[in-house]
């Protein structure tokens, strides 16, 4: 019922403020009679974990981090009770992210070997793809070029076995990045060809 009360808000409130303020004031009282708490916000009635990993990711690319952090937080506390371990790695890489984009590489670290040990005893293929990219990620920015296209050229097995063609794609195109900076323009523009299409198709 509160879902209910959230979809008719919303569509009430595209009326003119004058009819708008007309029919609120007769669903509260509908409300009233029907048991409903008109006071509750959208952000509680319509609470998911999914909800709060998509504001995470908005907040994400706003460069908003703290933000996305609390979103995770919310979404992890949310998940842990339904027992969806797919979603709690999903969530927890999205947060290893943030710890790169924020330098701080302990946590990061730390947080990525875990996820890769849970991914790989639960034979998620697609996220441990995900998280050996990561990985790769941030070994690159430890300045470890060479142990980020291992974890590159690791993550396209799980890609391929799951078929995740955003996987792929992702993958290649960090790989080449580590063939650019080593002077091999040629088949980085190769790997970046098949990459791309791949991204496109994908949303990645």
């Amino acid at each position: 019922m509160p879902y209910l009360l959230t979809l008719i808000e919303f569509y009430m409130s595209n009326f003119p403020a004058e009819r708008y303020n007309t029919l609120m004031s007769l669903w509260e009282r509908l409300s009233k009679w029907m048991g409903i708490d008109t006071n509750a916000s959208p952000q509680q009635t319509l609470s998911s974990p999914q909800n709060a990993l998509k504001q995470a990711k908005a907040y994400k690319r706003l460069a908003k981090y703290a933000e996305a952090l609390a979103e995770l937080e919310r979404a992890a506390v949310m998940v842990n009770a339904e027992r969806d371990p797919a979603l709690a790695i999903a969530i927890n890489l999205h947060r290893a992210d943030i710890f790169v984009l924020q330098s701080h590489w302990e946590q990061a670290h730390t947080l990525l070997l875990q996820l890769k040990q849970d991914a790989e005893t639960l034979k998620f293929s697609a996220p441990l793809a995900y998280i050996l990219i990561a990985l790769g990620v941030w070994s690159q920015e430890q300045d470890d070029w060479e142990t980020g296209r291992e974890h590159y050229e690791q993550s396209l097995v799980p890609a391929q076995e799951s078929k995740s063609i955003g996987a792929e794609g992702r993958a290649q195109a960090h790989l080449a990045d580590t063939y650019l900076h080593e002077g091999n323009a040629g088949y980085a523009v190769h790997l970046l060809e098949q990459a791309l299409p791949k991204l496109k198709t994908s949303g990645d």
